[in-house]
């Protein structure tokens, strides 16, 4: 079943001048899949991501979330479809450096109706479950980059969604600790979750069961010219 489905997805800023960031672009990915966009800098991928996490409105264009037409949604109900369905992983961690791992964990339940009691005890399972629990009360400005990323995957874990975005997830990490860092999302979609992968690294994008291209807005298949 398709869990991702766009026809025409775009996005223009108005200006001046006029620039289409993104698009026309047609886009299937379904369940349990793991799919990289792979594309250098300047070619739509962080629109793309944007747009498919509901963090942005596109200009035109069709976007189905789990069968959800997301296009006549209102921003509340948006957030919440948001929050039911996606994880996202970005390439500069986005911890509160001040808060503990388990603190950052569970700021991935913030807008729900959960406790703070239940917030934490879902975040430490969500540390767990990436090998961090033992770090549950170290201040995130004490972890190494990569056990940083790796709370961050917690935090987009602890609401149990069935798709992880990920933005440039190793960016910002050394090849030792980038490798790690998919193992991690390499045994999470063995688990059942979607990955969507946005990198400009051909190593990273190799982890993936499908690539595709993005190139000035425009999705290709891998082998494009």
């Amino acid at each position: 079943m398709p869990v991702i489905q766009t026809q025409g997805l775009a996005k223009v800023h108005a200006g001046p001048p006029r620039v289409r960031a993104l698009g026309p672009v047609d886009l299937t990915v379904w369940a349990g899949e793991y799919l990289a966009v792979l594309g250098p800098s300047g070619s739509g991928k962080s629109t793309l991501l944007s747009l498919l996490g509901l963090l942005d409105v596109p200009s035109g264009g069709d976007y189905l979330l789990g069968g959800v037409d997301t296009g006549g949604l209102a921003e509340r109900e948006r957030t919440a479809l948001r929050g039911r369905r996606i994880g996202f992983v970005f390439q500069d961690f986005q911890l509160l450096k001040h808060y503990t791992a388990s603190e950052n964990a569970a700021l991935g339940l913030l807008y729900t109706r959960a406790r703070a009691s239940q917030r934490l005890s879902a975040a430490q399972a969500a540390l767990d479950r990436v090998g961090l629990g033992a770090k549950a009360d170290a201040l995130a400005s004490t972890l190494s980059g990569g056990e940083q990323q790796r709370v961050a995957i917690a935090r987009a874990l602890v609401g149990e969604p069935s798709i992880l975005l990920c933005d440039e997830p190793t960016g910002n990490l050394d090849s030792a600790t980038a490798s790690a860092v998919l193992d991690q999302i390499d045994e999470l979609h063995a688990q059942g979750v979607t990955v969507i992968v946005i990198t400009h690294d051909q190593a990273t994008a190799a982890r993936a069961e499908r690539r595709v291209i993005l190139r000035d807005g425009r999705l290709f298949p891998e082998a494009s010219p």
